[in-house]
């Protein structure tokens, strides 16, 4: 059986999830989606994400790469600081969220990418997860 955590204990900020930032605050205004339903707000959340910080296959590795407000900054990240921003900012917004790390096969990768890896297994993918409807 999974376990949930409870959706309260999923709104506050935390070092890498760190929504109070005044680059997370300033994002989620830049919608202006203050009014909407939760899930709008998830859906333009993950848009202005998705859209807006390039995709950049490359692995960072000191901790304050992985803030959200750093990979704001930065206008670029791989899957998890992506993630980590998506969870910052549905945070901000009244939205509990969590990160969620996952073991997927992509089938899409290069050649060049799986030979470099050794598989075409990508460990550790980052997605964030959000409770909207009262559930996960």
């Amino acid at each position: 059986m999974i376990e949930y955590p409870d959706p309260e204990d999923c709104l506050a900020p935390t070092e890498s999830i760190d929504s109070g930032a005044p680059e997370i605050i300033a994002a989620v205004e830049s919608l202006n989606v203050g009014r909407s339903i939760p899930a709008e707000r998830a859906i333009a959340i993950f848009n202005h994400v998705r859209d807006s910080i390039e995709y950049e296959f490359a692995i960072r590795n000191t901790p304050g790469e992985y803030k959200a407000s750093f990979t704001i900054q930065d206008g670029r990240g791989f899957c998890v600081r992506k993630a980590i921003v998506v969870a910052a900012m549905c945070r901000a917004a009244e939205i509990p969220s969590v990160i969620i790390l996952s073991n997927m096969r992509d089938r899409s990768l290069s050649s060049r990418v799986v030979d470099m890896l050794g598989t075409d297994v990508m460990f550790n993918h980052g997605l964030a997860g959000v409770y909207l409807d009262g559930q996960w």
